[in-house]
Order: C-alpha cells, then structure tokens, then sequence
C-alpha cells in the first residue's frame, strides 16, 4: 500500500495519481471531476453506474450483470446529510416503491442500527465519544415477526 493506503500491487509502483484508483485485478474505476466513483467495470463483466446529488451524496446506482439483469438502488438522506435508508426499486420504476429496504437511525455521527426487512443490526462502541467498533449485536425476525 502506498501512504495513502491506496492498494498497489507492487512495491516499487509509483502512487496512484489523484489518489484515485484507476483498475485494479483486472476492474476499472471512473470518477468525476469531483472525484466521486461514476462507473465501475469488474472482471467478471457486472458494470456500475453511480449518481450524486449536488451535496456529493450517493443518491442512485445501477447494476448491470453479466446476464443482461439490472438492479437500481436509491439513497435517501436527513437534512444533516447522514443516509437514512436505500432500497431496490421494484421494476426499475420509482412509482412501483422499493424493495429490499434498509433504514438507518443515527445518534449525532454514529450509526446505531441497521434496519432490514429481516432483522437490525446494532452498533457498539467504546465510549460515546469514540468511533471505534465495540461489537455489533444482530437481531433475526422470523416470519411470526418474533425477533431472537
């Protein structure tokens, strides 16, 4: 890795210009001029399309599959600028809702839970002003909705 613990496969590669990894193991990565990943090509075919809103904030990604299928997420934020949820949208239409939904509930900069459509993860960390990870408790809600 480089000082900027930017991946390099060889010790003797010279740093990745605008700290912007390029490709790596075969997969290629596109920004803006702003340096937000646009466009992500993987080596087994699945490309990525990424889109931003005017705060830089990750608001929509499409999924191409080698097979042809396409998944889109969209992200929503708070006024503070924290994500709040994402979800698949069903039929590529916005009009038909989301699936897959994920929320997320915050305590000032720390994210406290995950919310999905199965359960939630909760987060721990060493003290309230720290954002060093103490553990992560994970609850299942079966399909009684009873969580365990």
């Amino acid at each position: 890795m480089d000082p900027a613990h930017n991946i390099l496969s060889d010790h003797n590669s010279p740093t990745v210009p605008d700290n912007r990894l390029k490709t790596y193991n075969v997969s290629s990565y596109y920004y803006d001029h702003f340096g937000n990943l646009i466009h992500r090509e993987l080596a087994d075919g699945e490309v990525q399309n990424y889109f931003y809103d005017l705060h830089d904030q990750l608001v929509k990604s499409e999924i191409f599959e080698k097979d042809g299928s396409k998944e889109t997420w969209a992200y929503t934020y708070d006024a503070l600028g924290r994500r709040i949820g994402k979800g698949r949208l069903k039929n590529e239409k916005v009009s038909d809702g989301l699936e897959e939904e994920t929320g997320f509930v915050w305590d000032g900069s720390h994210l406290l839970q995950e919310i999905q459509p199965d359960g939630r993860y909760t987060y721990l960390y060493t003290d309230p002003d720290s954002y060093e990870p103490l553990a992560q408790v994970r609850n299942w809600t079966n399909e009684d909705g009873e969580s365990r």
